[in-house]
């Protein structure tokens, strides 16, 4: 198997683990578990806290033992998520962190392989893939759960033999890739002249990930308590998904795509999906707002990729950027969901956005 094709599949199988265990993860707490928005939206806030801050430090690591953990990380991560669904919620929340550890590991050193002037023209089709695995995964944690609560976490087991399988047997060409290590920083030089445009593209992709974060661990518990089923919940979040790999496909190739009222605007739509997942009452309103999300989402997405990856930026930065998004956004909305409700808390998350979008637009006038 090609080196490139080996990548592709492994982070489609690593995609499709964690978005099936998160999904169902996100149903078991408000199901069997009976937990509060608070302690779901802290369970989002685990995984993805710990992510942040690997994914900013890990560049203080040796080569050898950052290569050494990323190989390995499959099977740390699958060996974190069997326990989910069999131990107490302390325990459930120290699987969470060590499972965002390995992913930090993973996904920043994955990316570059596709730095480069052969790894930016295969960006598009990484893109396709990992995205194909969260479309997959959403779409079977529905009905996977709902034949057997601990099913979903059960394969968790072979996914990750598999996806460490496919990285050991390229472990001579991923120890030849050039990642930071001690001897790098892991803040960058900017160009002065790109500094308007790396903050737009930088900001939108966290409140993307805000978004989306709080859209996947707690959306199925105001779903749920809608009277949807559990493979309603999986599919709705799986159309999200769907078409955010659709965007990336038509972006596939396309330059950065971003100014500041294409900024401006995009804030405006992650506001408006957050209006109608919060008080959509039909499955019809919810797929709407989850339908400008996923095509939202995926240019604030493709920008960042493209934006690290031609200007040689690191990329533990924008994984940062992904993992502080999806640990802030189920943290915010799960705290005010407890005071007041979800949907008041999708609704005042939406206009802090839109508030966002407008000050910083307005902030300096910007060509």
């Amino acid at each position: 198997m090609h080196f490139f094709s080996s990548a592709y599949t492994a982070s489609f199988v690593m995609s499709f683990m964690n978005c099936l265990v998160s999904v169902a993860l996100s149903m078991f707490l408000a199901q069997v578990k009976g937990s509060s928005p608070f302690v779901i939206g802290l369970a989002g806030f685990s995984g993805n806290f710990i992510y942040t801050i690997t994914a900013v430090l890990q560049s203080r690591m040796t080569k050898r033992k950052r290569t050494i953990l990323f190989i390995s990380a499959p099977l740390a991560a699958c060996a974190c998520y069997i326990g989910l669904a069999f131990v107490p919620l302390p325990a459930l929340f120290a699987l969470l962190l060590a499972a965002g550890f390995f992913y930090a590991i993973f996904w920043p050193s994955m990316q570059y392989f596709f730095t480069g002037t052969e790894g930016e023209k295969r960006t598009g089709f990484f893109n396709l893939s990992w995205s194909s695995g969260l479309i997959f995964g959403a779409f079977f944690a529905g009905s996977i759960y709902s034949l057997d609560y601990r099913a979903p976490f059960l394969l968790s087991v072979p996914l990750g033999i598999f996806a460490f399988i496919l990285l050991f047997s390229r472990k001579e060409k991923i120890y030849s890739i050039d990642m930071p290590s001690k001897s790098g920083s892991i803040m960058g030089k900017t160009p002065a002249a790109l500094h308007p445009l790396v903050q737009r593209v930088r900001l939108l992709n966290f409140i993307h990930f805000m978004t989306a974060g709080s859209v996947m661990f707690l959306f199925p518990k105001l779903g749920l308590s809608r009277g949807f089923s559990p493979l309603l919940v999986g599919n709705i979040l799986a159309i999200l998904l769907f078409l955010r790999l659709a965007v990336f496909y038509m972006l596939r190739n396309k330059p950065v795509i971003v100014n500041r009222w294409g900024f401006l605007a995009s804030c405006a739509l992650f506001c408006a999906s957050c209006f109608m997942i919060g008080l959509g009452k039909g499955p019809l309103q919810v797929v709407a707002g989850t339908a400008i999300l996923g095509i939202t989402g995926a240019l604030a997405y493709h920008n960042s990729m493209l934006l690290h990856s031609k200007y040689r930026l690191p990329m533990e930065i924008h994984e940062s950027l992904v993992g502080g998004g999806n640990f802030t956004g189920p943290l915010i909305v799960g705290l005010l969901g407890q005071a007041f409700s979800l949907p008041v808390s999708f609704v005042a998350v939406g206009l802090g956005i839109l508030a966002t979008g407008i000050l910083f637009s307005l902030r300096k006038r910007e060509a």
